[in-house]
């Protein structure tokens, strides 16, 4: 007798605003603000957003934007490895989707290669500073 693969879980409930490129830059930023009373809000948004499937990849969508400020992009970095801690593993409540999974990983290593690039460029320009010949 075939066993089937259980059915996906459910999505996750949406809290607040729904997730999209602009209100993730404007609530990271204003998860920033020295003011708690807009601070906390979109750090519980944040938290709510964890769950759904394409919050990760929108995460590393503002990570690797040059155009976005490096304060938000650090923070979306951050939270983007507490999403992938938290959430890689799916749950009933939600969690990364193996389609979502297969593009980060892809995402991710090419990111990581165009960093060494970079790390690779700057050591050669600190080399020739030090010892130009």
């Amino acid at each position: 007798m075939a066993t089937s693969s259980p059915p996906p879980p459910p999505a996750p409930e949406q809290t607040g605003p729904p997730l999209t490129l602009e209100t993730l830059l404007q609530v990271l930023q204003a998860a920033q603000s020295p003011d708690p009373s807009q601070r906390q809000p979109a750090e519980q948004l944040l938290q709510s957003w964890e769950p759904l499937h394409n919050f990760p990849t929108a995460l590393h969508t503002v990570v690797r934007d040059v155009n976005v400020d490096e304060n938000v992009r650090q923070l979306a970095a951050i939270c983007l490895k507490n999403c992938v801690i938290r959430w890689w593993k799916r749950r009933p409540s939600g969690g990364v989707g193996d389609e979502d999974k297969a593009r980060l990983r892809v995402a991710l290593l090419s990111g990581m290669e165009v960093l060494s690039n970079q790390v690779r460029e700057t050591k050669h320009e600190q080399a020739g500073r030090v010892d130009p010949q």
